[in-house]
C-alpha cells in the first residue's frame, strides 16, 4: 500500500532439452526496468505480536512510499511438459535482484519495558518469484 511498482524485463531464453521432446527446460537471463511512485495511500498497521510477549509496539507501522527507477538483473527457469500440440504445464522460477528500497516501514517499540531504536524494513523488490503455470 503506499506506492505502485511496475516492472518491465527483456531477455534471452534457450530450451536446453530437444525441441521434439515432451518436456522442456528453459533457463533465462534478462534486464529490466523498476519503477515505483506514490499512490496516495497511507499505510498504517497495528500488530500487537510483533516478537512474542516481551515486545510491545508503541506506535502503528507505518509506510514511507519512495519514487524509485532502478535498473534490474534477473535469472530465472522455466520447465514442464507439453500435453496436447502446444498445450504447456510447468514451474517457472525467476530471480530479481533490486538496489534501491521504493517502501520503507518503520516500527516503534519496547522490550521488557525499555524503548528500543526504530526498527526500518526495506522493500527493494528483491526475491524469488515462482509460478505454476498452464499455457498455450
Amino acid at each position: 500500500m503506499g506506492v505502485d511498482v511496475h516492472k518491465f524485463i527483456i531477455g534471452v531464453n534457450y530450451n536446453l532439452l530437444n525441441p521434439k521432446s515432451k518436456c522442456f527446460l528453459v533457463p533465462s537471463i534478462g534486464i529490466g526496468v523498476l519503477q515505483s511512485k506514490e499512490n496516495g495511500w497511507e499505510f498504517l498497521q497495528r500488530d500487537d505480536h510483533v516478537n512474542g510477549p516481551d515486545y510491545v509496539q508503541t506506535e502503528p507501522i507505518r509506510g514511507e512510499p519512495l519514487k524509485t527507477t532502478q535498473v534490474i538483473p534477473t535469472i530465472g527457469l522455466k520447465t514442464g511438459i507439453v500435453f496436447w500440440k502446444r498445450l504447456e504445464f510447468g514451474l517457472d522460477i525467476q530471480g530479481v535482484y533490486a538496489f534501491k528500497s521504493y517502501q520503507n516501514m518503520y516500527l516503534d517499540y519496547e522490550y521488557l519495558g525499555e524503548p528500543q531504536p526504530t526498527a526500518v524494513y526495506e522493500t527493494t523488490g528483491t526475491g524469488i518469484f515462482t509460478a505454476i503455470f498452464l499455457g498455450y
